[in-house]
């Protein structure tokens, strides 16, 4: 496979599929460099686990690779980065997510010091993470760019059709079909959380 392959689906506009994650995130720097003056206040929207995190048994969770200066570029470019995350929102939480994502060299980069959003225990993780980035749109930041391993992370739903869990996909696949990365859920195949 080439490092990019276009793909035809019925119901996704623009669709190519990826070789690696690093090629995707290589990809959408360019792709933000030409849009980031074009729109008001403009935003990328990252998940954190299987998104930025990889994690392990033991509490274990790995930095993704190429994630840390495509935050950094964004931030030096005036693109806002946003977190939102299923995690519960309790405050030890809340501070062991931030303890992660400065080990990763991510948390300086997260403009504005709002922008990480964790989901309450009573929350439904779809409804959270479709009314956050409806949000953060209430707030009036363009989001040029949604990044994540589960449909529910770009979307309010997952396209119709066959697209395959585990495959870098880029394309039309965010809200209203907005541009997004969707990355290999980390979820092993057939147990893929529901919304």
């Amino acid at each position: 496979m080439d490092r990019c392959t276009a793909t035809a689906h019925p119901n996704v506009e623009i669709l190519a599929q990826m070789r690696t994650t690093s090629d995707a995130l290589v990809w959408a720097l360019a792709y933000l460099g030409a849009m980031r003056r074009l729109v008001p206040k403009p935003a990328v929207v990252l998940d954190i686990d299987g998104t930025v995190l990889k994690n392990y048994d033991n509490d274990v969770a790995k930095c993704v690779v190429g994630f840390r200066p495509f935050v950094q570029a964004c931030s030096w470019a005036g693109i806002a980065v946003f977190i939102v995350t299923a995690r519960p929102d309790a405050p030890y939480n809340r501070q062991w997510t931030v303890n992660q994502l400065k080990a990763c060299g991510l948390w300086d980069y997260i403009v504005p010091k709002d922008g990480l959003y964790m989901r309450q225990e009573s929350e439904d993780t779809g409804p959270f993470k479709f009314n956050s980035r409806e949000e953060i749109r209430g707030r009036g930041y363009t989001i040029l760019l949604s990044v994540g391993d589960q449909f529910l992370d770009l979307a309010r739903k997952q396209p119709k059709g066959d697209l395959d869990n585990h495959t870098v996909w880029v394309g039309s696949l965010g809200d209203n079909g907005s541009l997004a990365i969707k990355l290999p859920s980390e979820f092993p195949r057939g147990d893929t959380p529901t919304p």
